[in-house]
């Protein structure tokens, strides 16, 4: 029998006090928190995203769609896989030629709200939601475009903004003293503020994982970082380390962020360690920063354990979903099953 870190300094840990008392810790941690993990979508699905109440996949060419609050779902027709979901609408994107068919729904009817050729992008289509509005990159232009109540608009172009294209992805925020658009462009963190319509390269990145409203979370190699919009960049994998949190000393760094997948959560990030999923906590100082969601159990081929690595975690009302990949001979599997687990961790301590 072994897992991901559950062999130390090359000797199998099947007995030994402290060994044995950590082990046994460790897979009572697994149990509790299996005990509150559900599967919620199969490993067909793809794409797969959450956005205020709504837990968002593709499947084929299909878009399903559930409210967690309620479990009201939808299907909407999705040909390119692209889509964004907002509280109250989702958008699609459909390239055809050298133009891209954006169409807009209502939430929670699905209804058809609004539908729009633009010009194609170099590379991906790059949109997303502001208020009632569309941010749509077409071509080399920025265009406001508001679902159903008015055209498109230009706002200006992307050498306007001093941006480098092409965009790879696009989000946007909104407080009461500004827009800003979030851009990944040309390998570079880009902060754009609409009013002044000027874009501010912030750091090099690999991947934007995660925004809100205050905070955008990004990585570059294994690292992992955490922008404050007012203009504070941290190494949120340092600071994980540094926690001081630890389940024992044979598992003294399963929590440790191993460059697997991460997002924010509020006032946390849900992130993947090195043998599970984790909370880290922002405004906590100290272990009580950490706390563990799903744990990956110990697998046997012998006893037909498979082994389960967690990746792609997102956060919906209180739940976090993180795909589960499955290798039934031990080796980190290519898919498996979307799993559901509280983002607070297990009601009762373990």
């Amino acid at each position: 029998m072994c897992g991901c870190g559950l062999v130390v300094g090359g000797e199998q840990l099947d007995g030994g006090d402290p060994i044995a008392d950590d082990l046994a810790q460790y897979q009572q941690l697994v149990t509790a928190l299996e005990a509150e993990r559900t599967q919620a979508l199969a490993e067909t699905v793809e794409a797969v995203t959450t956005a205020g109440p709504w837990l968002a996949w593709i499947d084929g060419q299909t878009l399903g769609l559930r409210r967690v609050t309620d479990g009201l779902e939808l299907e909407l027709p999705a040909p390119d896989s692209s889509y964004q979901v907002a509280e109250s609408h989702v958008i699609t994107a459909e390239r055809v030629g050298a133009e891209v068919i954006y169409r807009g729904y209502a939430l929670p009817s699905g209804e058809p709200i609004d539908d729009q050729s633009l010009a194609a992008s170099e590379g991906a289509s790059a949109y997303a939601s502001l208020g009632d509005a569309a941010i749509v990159v077409a071509a080399d232009t920025i265009l406001r475009w508001r679902l159903g109540l008015e055209q498109p608009a230009a706002l200006g172009t992307l050498a306007e903004a001093g941006l480098a294209g092409p965009v790879e992805r696009l989000e946007a925020v909104a407080d009461q003293d500004r827009e800003l658009l979030i851009l990944h462009a040309d390998a570079q963190l880009w902060i754009l503020d609409l009013a002044s319509f000027t874009a501010e390269p912030i750091a090099e990145l690999d991947a934007l994982l995660s925004v809100d409203a205050r905070r955008v979370l990004f990585s570059d190699g294994d690292a992992l970082y955490l922008h404050e919009l007012d203009g504070a960049t941290v190494r949120v994998d340092e600071a994980i380390a540094a926690s001081g949190w630890s389940l024992n000393p044979t598992f003294a760094s399963i929590h440790e962020y191993t460059g697997d997948g991460a997002t924010l959560a509020d006032d946390r990030v849900l992130y993947i360690g090195s043998a599970g999923v984790f909370a880290y906590a922002l405004d906590v100082a100290g272990p009580e920063a950490i706390t563990p969601i799903l744990i990956e159990p110990r697998w046997d081929v012998a006893a037909g354990i498979p082994r389960i690595e967690y990746r792609e975690p997102s956060v919906a009302d209180g739940t976090v979903f993180v795909r589960g990949l499955l290798g039934a001979s031990g080796e980190v599997g290519e898919t498996g099953p979307i799993f559901a687990a509280p983002a607070e961790g297990p009601a009762s301590k373990f």
